[in-house]
């Protein structure tokens, strides 16, 4: 089984991140869809957080308040093209993960919650070989969108310690 996995996140690793999001659209992770709900275009150019969580997981709920913390401080400190998180649900139901966003005041964006959003759930989840929640992995987006470089796979402990080289960028 191991080794079946590893060449799967292999493979899932090697497909250009631009293909992978495509035209992927996104929502604030609350739900509270706009009209002009952003797609992946509005990730070109940033240090982008990749948050695997659910509502049903209690020690991703004691993480998302640091997280949150992280993330409004960045917001103050940053240019607008700054840090930007993406919510990417373990939940089965949709409500449970907007209702799990709303409570935990999360105000950035998030996967939708349909069978398209779903797959590529999953395949983000392979390609950064996430085994277990919460995970944060941080990458940066190219400018024109086509690949990511991988700048933590261990997020989620860099914010707990509260020092990254990439917290130090997105905090000023």
């Amino acid at each position: 089984v191991r080794g079946a996995r590893a060449s799967a996140v292999r493979a899932a690793a090697a497909v250009p991140w631009g293909e992978v999001l495509g035209s992927s659209r996104l929502e604030p992770a609350t739900g509270s869809a706009a009209a002009d709900a952003p797609g992946a275009e509005r990730l070109r150019g940033r240090v982008v957080g990749l948050y695997f969580t659910a509502s049903w997981c209690g020690p991703c709920r004691r993480f998302t308040p640091k997280l949150v913390q992280l993330y409004e401080a960045a917001a103050r400190a940053s240019p607008p093209d700054g840090l930007e998180l993406v919510l990417v649900s373990w939940d089965e139901i949709g409500d449970e993960r907007r209702e799990y966003a709303r409570q935990a005041g999360m105000r950035w964006l998030a996967l939708p919650h349909s069978r398209e959003a779903r797959a590529l759930a999953d395949e983000l989840t392979l390609r950064y070989d996430v085994t277990s929640i919460p995970a944060l992995v941080v990458v940066e987006v190219s400018a024109d969108g086509s690949s990511a470089r991988v700048l933590s796979r261990d997020g989620r402990m860099d914010v707990e310690r509260g020092h990254a080289p990439w917290m130090s960028r997105v905090l000023g």
